[in-house]
């Protein structure tokens, strides 16, 4: 009977640890695809910026640039 409880016992530990096993498995997956979206999302914002500065630039240095954006204001969306 001793055998038999031992048994059982050691069928249950290895179920929690194939069962952990699999969890830890899902939560790498989840941190690898979150960091994926922190490094597009990184990306997406460096380019926002170099656009942003590049607008800024034109907007300084170009005459054409203020006639445009006041036609622009003048048109409804």
């Amino acid at each position: 009977m001793a055998n038999n409880v031992t048994t059982r016992l050691d069928n249950i530990e290895e179920a929690c640890r194939n069962d952990f096993g699999n969890i830890s498995s899902e939560f790498t997956s989840i941190k690898t695809s979150i960091e994926a979206l922190q490094n597009e999302m990184i990306q997406r914002y460096a380019i926002a910026q170099r656009l942003q500065v590049d607008f800024d630039q034109l907007s300084v240095r170009d005459p054409k640039f203020n006639i445009v954006m006041t036609i622009m204001s003048w048109v409804d969306y």
